[in-house]
């Protein structure tokens, strides 16, 4: 995590160097086990489905947008109850200055007066920087599970081309491949699997932010 409570995104890019991969294991997984045009094995192309890139990087936009806006909420809240509370503790003093007027308070009792409405609202004070706090720290893990989950669709799609090319060279240990003729009664093209879509639309109702505006 970077800058307080705000999530470190990491491009795909970023991602994939810290994998050991460049950006052709996502448009082009098959050439990363020697299939697909110009590579050892040619025909191919059909079982190695390219990664939804713009889908994944328009989900992490969209989560990166969501985090904003929960901070903001939970950082906003915090700001309305404090000026809720400064409000209410001048009121009280100015009551106390008010009934010692009136009544010919004396010094000491009004000091204590003072003293006892200054501690309760440092309590109150306290309380909410407390809540405060717990919104953030609530926002920031639930956006890193929803982060792990995305992050985690890049892993997956790596792992079924993989997958996808060991089915193919299992099929003919000989590697004498022909896919037209060996495999197309035997093989489906590759599927990614994951909605982003479906994702983006779930992500404000799986956030559940406790002490916080969600």
């Amino acid at each position: 995590m970077a800058n307080g409570f705000n999530t470190e995104f990491q491009s795909l890019g970023q991602l994939l160097t810290g994998l050991g991969y460049d950006m052709s294991s996502l448009t082009s997984p098959g050439t990363l086990f020697g299939f697909g045009q110009g590579q050892r094995f040619e025909g191919y192309d059909e079982y190695f489905s390219p990664f939804d890139v713009q889908g994944f990087e328009d989900a992490q936009a969209s989560l990166r947008e969501l985090e904003s806006n929960l901070l903001g909420n939970v950082n906003q809240q915090f700001s309305q109850q404090a000026q809720g509370l400064r409000q209410r503790y001048s009121g009280t003093m100015q009551d106390i200055r008010n009934q010692a007027g009136q009544t010919g308070l004396v010094s000491g009792a009004a000091g204590r007066q003072r003293r006892m409405a200054s501690n309760v609202g440092m309590q109150e004070q306290q309380s909410l920087i407390s809540g405060r706090e717990q919104g953030l720290r609530g926002v920031q893990e639930n956006i890193g599970r929803q982060l792990g989950q995305l992050e985690g669709t890049l892993l997956d799609f790596l792992g079924s081309q993989a997958q996808t090319a060991l089915q193919i060279r299992s099929l003919d240990p000989t590697e004498n491949m022909n896919p037209t003729t060996t495999y197309s009664n035997t093989m489906n093209p590759a599927i990614t699997g994951f909605d982003y879509d479906a994702f983006i639309r779930g992500l404000q109702g799986n956030i559940n932010i406790p002490g916080g505006t969600p």
